[in-house]
């Protein structure tokens, strides 16, 4: 009962991300489309998304890195031009993985719904991930499932689980080499995993060489043990383990031969090269040109700089912004993981020692995006960069509801803010994650003389219109089911999962019968 039970859950879990999944009705073809069908009202709202699929499609369609020109246009502003080629912006790990759910996609006609099946799975396997680790780290089973469900609809995951962003490819990374970490004897076969799977996370995103630093080091801690005796410290070398860090060689040759196939030089970083504004008539058309019709064959500017996205003045707004901003902070639409830090705390007391992986992981994640120039993430629904730490704090607030069980003050609260994030994240997660920052709404408010929301009443504002990126929702047409009953449908999975979990856990459905069985004793007696 115990593995139906399990199976009943994910499945459960892989409907309601199903229902997530951005989309439209056909396949899309890039030399020809319609801009209001496929960008405006469909799955290629936000530039991450065109450039990410623009590759894969060039890829498949082309058999080429390099944009032809009838299709470079669809990836702008998010275009990079190079040596008179245009090619990506991206690291283009993503759109490789991509490949075998476009094809799926392609052969029942609907090529971009089976490129956003592909991270919508890997949202799944991040969800059984959360649920096995919290258990691993000695949460009841019931909590690791709850643990699951904070991550995957509570948090900003569940608007980035069907739509073409690196983020839950790198959870995925994240957690699966953890969870190998984990055990207590890790041998060769299982360090080569993980340095493999490390160096293939820079592939999806260059960042993640800063995020997944900790993964190294813990990696490390399992070939070189340290002990302390007496103040004196010893330690002992496993030489053969070293040998598993050749791993990574593949994936640097993967890097070097993509690099100088798509940009004519092994060492070239994709966002280095000068972006595009736009294409016109096959030629492009660079943002600063004075004239609208000033074309150029040669890129204006030099290559930019990989630190020079990353300043130190950016650090006190981009903490702000992930934190308690009201368009991007974890306070506005996570506020549950708050719960973390009570997890945190219990790990601290027991020694664990493994809580430093969390503090240093999620701590490198928030600073290096605070550094960031746009810590926004663009027009985004909530931090989408902090996916990977949202994660691990999931599985913090696992450990931590042995603790909210036994304290009603903490239980309601907790129940409080679950169901709120909840229901914000459902509402991303439906609509649209099209959500512009603070400071280009109150811009463009001021330009238009027209208000410009930038918190989820966006998204509300939408289902008020009617208006949902979903594919399913696209698919059986709003004369169906309208943008509202969508959205309680696919509210109601996780909700009935949480009640029916917590009311075990929490004891709400739990009937002690013994008093019943005794008082209908006695009355048997006197009868």
């Amino acid at each position: 009962m115990k593995i139906i039970g399990k199976i009943i859950f994910f499945l459960s879990v892989f409907l309601a991300i199903s229902l997530s999944i951005k989309g439209q009705p056909g396949s899309i073809d890039l030399s020809n489309y319609k801009p209001n069908y496929w960008i405006e009202n469909g799955p290629f709202e936000l530039s991450p998304e065109r450039g990410r699929f623009t590759l894969t499609y060039s890829i498949i369609e082309n058999d080429s890195t390099i944009f032809d020109t009838s299709i470079a246009g669809f990836a702008a502003p998010d275009l990079g031009y190079k040596d008179g080629k245009f090619v990506s912006l991206f690291a283009p790990g993503l759109s490789y993985i991509l490949v075998p759910g476009y094809i799926f996609g392609k052969l029942i006609g609907y090529n971009q719904f089976g490129a956003n099946l592909v991270v919508a799975l890997f949202a799944l396997f991040n969800t059984c991930l959360v649920c096995s680790l919290t258990r691993r780290l000695g949460a009841k089973a019931m909590a690791s499932f709850t643990a699951a469900l904070v991550f995957i609809f509570a948090t900003p995951a569940f608007s980035y689980a069907g739509s073409l962003y690196q983020h839950h490819i790198t959870t995925f990374i994240l957690l699966s080499s953890f969870l190998i970490l984990l055990k207590e004897r890790v041998n060769f076969i299982d360090l080569a995993i993980v340095f493999l799977l490390i160096s293939s996370g820079v592939l999806i995103d260059y960042p993640n060489a800063v995020i997944l630093f900790p993964l190294g080091v813990l990696a490390l801690s399992k070939i070189v043990k340290f002990k302390n005796k007496k103040n004196i410290f010893k330690f002992k070398i496993r030489p053969l383990m070293f040998i598993s860090a050749l791993s990574v060689i593949p994936v640097i040759m993967l890097f070097f031969a993509y690099n100088k196939v798509t940009y004519g030089n092994y060492l070239q970083l994709a966002g280095t090269v000068q972006s595009v504004a736009e294409v016109k008539n096959g030629k492009p058309f660079f943002e600063g040109s004075e004239k609208e019709d000033s074309f150029v064959e040669e890129s204006p500017e030099e290559d930019k700089s990989a630190l020079g996205f990353f300043e130190t003045r950016n650090l006190i707004n981009g903490l702000y912004t992930h934190t308690i901003s009201p368009d991007r902070g974890i306070l506005i639409y996570a506020p549950v993981l708050l719960f973390s830090f009570i997890g945190g705390y219990m790990l601290f007391n027991k020694k664990d020692r493994y809580l430093w992986f969390f503090v240093l992981t999620v701590g490198l994640n928030v600073v290096l995006y605070s550094l960031w120039g746009d810590p926004w993430g663009g027009w985004a629904y909530g931090s989408r960069y902090l996916i990977p730490s949202y994660s691990l704090m999931a599985i913090l607030v696992g450990i931590s509801l042995s603790k909210i069980r036994t304290n009603k003050t903490l239980r309601l609260f907790f129940m409080i803010f679950l169901v709120y994030s909840i229901f914000v994240n459902t509402l991303g997660a439906v609509t649209s994650n099209s959500n512009l920052p603070k400071i280009e709404a109150e811009e463009l408010t001021f330009r238009s003389g027209k208000e410009q929301k930038y918190t989820y009443f966006r998204n509300i504002d939408l289902l008020n219109e009617d208006k949902s990126k979903a594919f399913i929702y696209n698919l059986a047409g709003p004369q169906s089911i309208n943008a509202w009953g969508y959205f309680f449908i696919t509210l109601s999975i996780p909700t009935i999962l949480i009640v029916f979990i917590l009311g075990q856990y929490f004891n709400y459905f739990n009937i002690d019968l013994s008093k019943k069985v005794i008082n209908k004793n006695k009355i048997n007696l006197k009868n």
